[in-house]
């Protein structure tokens, strides 16, 4: 069985269980050992070391005064996503925040 398809299932039977909490919800080492390495591979997705240069991402960064990124918020592949997460991001207090694809700046919070 693939990997991803073993996500999912850990995935759907998660839910299951989310839904009827008396069911419990029992993981087999096999189990764990796919949702770490899922939860693993999607954390190396969003640092910022690990996407490719030559790849495309939108990306929402909180900034200091200078226009230095200082944290990471968001990487989406579209721009109605990267845009929902910058709007979101943009109300926390005392919190300037861009979005940018690659070098572009897309836009910056006040």
């Amino acid at each position: 069985m693939k990997p991803q398809h073993r996500i999912h299932g850990l995935a759907d039977l998660a839910g299951k269980s989310a839904r009827q909490p008396e069911a419990g919800l029992y993981l087999t080492p096999q189990c764990v050992e796919a949702a770490l390495a899922a939860l693993r591979a999607r954390i190396d997705g969003l640092d910022a070391g690990k996407i490719g240069p030559d790849a495309y991402y939108f990306r929402v960064e909180a900034i200091d005064g200078q226009g230095l990124s200082q944290e990471l918020l968001a990487v989406a592949s579209n721009l109605a996503l990267a845009r929902a997460a910058f709007e979101q991001a943009a109300l926390t207090p005392d919190r300037k925040v861009r979005l940018s694809l690659g070098t572009q700046e897309i836009a910056c919070s006040a």
